[in-house]
């Protein structure tokens, strides 16, 4: 089933930020402002009040920073991390089943996967990564006017240092096992027969 109905497009940037030599630089939204960003992401003083900064890997288009609120992705990106997106200019640029940053009008702020189902059901599913609590965070489907904007994600910052997980640590347990499998077999020389 093709759905021909026609979506208003995405909203044009609004504001912008730049650093004293007219570079644009990045807009950071922590949890606690983004509950007003979706009314205020076109108010010059309300984007005013949010720190910026610059990466020196992101020189080509339009970025903004969004804290994580919750666990609904985790392993992928934990509570607190930071998360840079890239402007998404037309839901047709949305990169399929990747991380993207969307600000819905009535939802507020989400980070999730996002598979573009507007041709054919009419709607954007938002996904999370929670392995473990899937029931907890269904599937959302999102409709193009609730939309306000899109980012896509295009790094994250975490002051946490993981630790390996589980299956890393077994893998580097295995290996090592292996080793000495291998070197008992060719000190009894019976790997080349």
């Amino acid at each position: 089933m093709q759905l021909q109905a026609s979506h208003p497009p995405i909203s044009p940037i609004q504001v912008i930020s730049v650093d004293n030599d007219g570079n644009e630089t990045i807009l950071y939204v922590p949890v606690r402002a983004s509950a007003g960003y979706p009314k205020g992401y076109a108010d010059r003083e309300y984007m005013e009040k949010l720190a910026s900064f610059s990466l020196p890997y992101l020189n080509n288009g339009t970025h903004r920073a969004f804290e994580v609120d919750g666990d609904s992705m985790f392993p992928t990106l934990e509570n607190k991390e930071i998360v840079v997106g890239r402007f998404v200019e037309k839901f047709e640029d949305i990169v399929e089943d990747h991380v993207h940053i969307i600000v819905t009008r009535d939802r507020g702020i989400l980070i999730k996967r996002l598979l573009n189902r507007i041709q054919k059901y009419g709607f954007i599913v938002a996904k999370s990564d929670a392995l473990d609590n899937r029931n907890l965070y269904p599937n959302q489907e999102i409709y193009p006017d609730e939309v306000v904007e899109i980012w896509f994600a295009v790094g994250h910052i975490n002051n946490k240092f993981r630790h390996p997980t589980d299956m890393y640590k077994r893998v580097n347990n295995l290996e090592a096992d292996l080793t000495e499998i291998m070197r008992v077999l060719k000190s009894k020389n019976l790997l080349d027969k």
